[in-house]
């Protein structure tokens, strides 16, 4: 059973393999994108637990990194960078939760993951949603009511 969303942004496979493999071993799904348009589009279609931005994908990392902080859905989601330098992260770190430094390795990518863990899984609790169909009626001001039925039901809402 997975207990988490994560996004993985990067173009590099070997990145995206060792990446893959950590996440799935602390039972987190991955969902890849490798480029800035597509990671936009699923972060307005989706709620992730936590978004990984690979820094090499240069102004694109800033691009990806703004759209999580306004997305409804993923501004509170747990966000790292993957850099090769100090440089190379200092402009976006007030939009970071933590940074993987190159060269990576599985040691060194669980030495992050395991920290963050305690984070992504608080993330994932706070839209927890049950599955429940019931019916609802809407009642407006001198208007119709509404008859339908609720898919989902959470501490936030009902779908």
């Amino acid at each position: 059973m997975r207990v988490g969303l994560t996004l993985l942004v990067s173009a590099n496979r070997v990145t995206i393999l060792q990446f893959s493999h950590a996440l799935q071993e602390l039972s987190l799904s991955n969902d890849v994108c490798q480029a800035a348009p597509e990671a936009i589009w699923m972060l307005n279609r989706r709620k992730f637990d936590a978004v990984i931005v690979d820094l090499q994908l240069g102004e694109q990392a800033g691009l990806i990194l703004n759209a999580v902080r306004l997305s409804p859905s993923n501004r509170t989601a747990v966000t790292f960078a993957i850099s090769g330098s100090d440089a190379e992260g200092t402009a976006l770190r007030e939009k970071l939760h933590f940074v993987f430094q190159r060269p990576l390795s599985a040691k060194s990518i669980e030495s992050t993951l395991k920290p963050a863990y305690g984070l992504i899984l608080r993330e994932r609790r706070r839209y927890f949603r049950c599955p429940i169909s019931l019916p609802v009626v809407i009642l407006r001001r001198a208007k119709p009511e509404v008859r339908c039925s609720s898919a989902n039901v959470s501490e936030g809402g009902m779908r």
